[in-house]
């Protein structure tokens, strides 16, 4: 089985560095664009099945690789992305200058709610359960499978499958629009062969 992690395109909190969470906010022109080169991606690849967060961002990006492949990607409510509470609308640098220490605690330890909203424990927790159904679905297949979320649900996942600590979620990055790729082959192991990887993306 061949799993690959997407993230979804550009969104207007995106680009202008703030916090979105729980908003259901859809892709800019950019990230419909960068949705269609994560499909031209898979011109190669025959996928066998599209998992997609219900959010809006997320199953825009995952329309062009649906309507390529001719799936329709299955929702999977525990995928939405961290609710930020408070954060959400807020940019990133506002909240390193007023909350630092609050913020530094949130991305570090995993244990730490963002105000009003959720840890990353809290996404490491409520994404096992479809994510372990995902992987015994097909860990036993040749099945290419591409899951469409979001920074903090990916970064979860990948800790998940590596058996890392929600803690270490923030030590690598995701980007808009990034592919990941694990491979579960057994007896082995997870392995994780590409990384926030983006050069679909051109540049």
């Amino acid at each position: 089985m061949h799993l690959f992690l997407i993230r979804h395109g550009e969104t207007l909190p995106n680009r202008r560095r703030k916090f979105q969470g729980s908003g259901d906010f859809p892709l800019t022109d950019r990230g419909l664009a960068q949705a269609k080169q994560i499909a031209s991606f898979f011109n190669e690849i025959q996928l066998n099945r599209i998992y997609a967060s219900p959010m809006i961002r997320a199953m825009e990006t995952a329309a062009p690789l649906a309507k390529q492949s001719g799936l329709a990607p299955v929702s999977i409510p525990q995928f939405h992305e961290v609710d930020c509470g408070r954060w959400e609308g807020v940019s990133f640098f506002d909240i390193l200058k007023n909350e630092e220490s609050l913020l530094r605690n949130w991305l570090t330890d995993g244990k730490t709610p963002a105000p009003n909203g959720e840890s990353l424990g809290d996404v490491y927790r409520r994404i096992a359960r479809p994510l372990q159904e995902i992987v015994d679905r097909h860990r036993h297949s040749s099945d290419n499978v591409a899951i469409v979320a979001h920074g903090a649900v990916n970064r979860a996942v990948i800790c998940r499958l590596l058996e890392l600590k929600p803690d270490r979620a923030f030590c690598f990055e995701q980007e808009n629009a990034c592919i990941n790729r694990f491979v579960l082959d057994e007896p082995f192991p997870p392995k994780l062969t590409m990384l926030n990887s983006t050069s679909h993306l051109g540049g």
